[in-house]
């Protein structure tokens, strides 16, 4: 058996767990937005200023691990990509809310 076979599926398990970390980065950054909603509607701007910037954070990590990707995981990453740009749009929007409060 040639190296490269041995290590194929090593390789994508490893892709599968960058994946699945990213999917992860999402969630975390999902939930910062919701604490930082539940403080400004609080008055604790500054706080919701802060959880919005850790969204951001870890919005961009999530990004950076399926940047690599190989091809093979297109499908993955599409679906990634548009619950990564629903992300975007409510740290947008959460962040227009916050300048204008």
């Amino acid at each position: 058996m040639s190296t490269s076979a041995v290590l194929a599926p090593i390789r994508e398990r490893g892709e599968r767990v960058c994946l699945a970390l990213a999917r992860g980065e999402l969630e975390i950054a999902f939930s910062y937005l919701r604490l930082a909603e539940a403080e400004a509607h609080g008055g604790k701007l500054s706080h919701a200023h802060d959880l919005v910037d850790k969204a951001r954070a870890s919005h961009a990590a999530a990004l950076q691990y399926v940047e690599s990707l190989p091809a093979e995981f297109d499908d993955d990453k599409s679906e990634f990509l548009s619950e990564a740009r629903q992300l975007f749009d409510a740290i947008r929007r959460m962040g227009s809310f916050l300048l204008g409060s």
